[in-house]
């Protein structure tokens, strides 16, 4: 897939979602040629738009972080009682 072929897909896709949502933000990504391809695209609220990203960004990394101390705890003892004398 080349650049304007990607570019009419993702515009056909935004005006279809758009129809039915206030704010749509379309980020892709795809391999052209051993280099990376990015196409952007929104429309509605933009505030909405920056908002929705950041909120992405932002619970990806909430999960990251999540995943990597949860690696480094030690599992939780299968007695009961143990909790009471820790």
């Amino acid at each position: 897939m080349n650049g304007p072929e990607a570019e009419k897909i993702i515009d056909d896709a935004l005006k279809v979602l758009h129809e039915y949502f206030d704010a749509v933000q379309i980020l892709t990504s795809w391999n052209e040629q051993a280099e990376t391809r990015a196409v952007y695209r929104g429309t509605g609220n933009f505030h909405a738009r920056i908002g929705m990203a950041y909120d992405f960004i932002k619970r990806d990394d909430a999960q990251t972080m999540a995943t990597e101390i949860s690696e480094q705890l030690e599992p939780p003892s299968d007695d009961a009682e143990q909790w009471k004398k820790e």
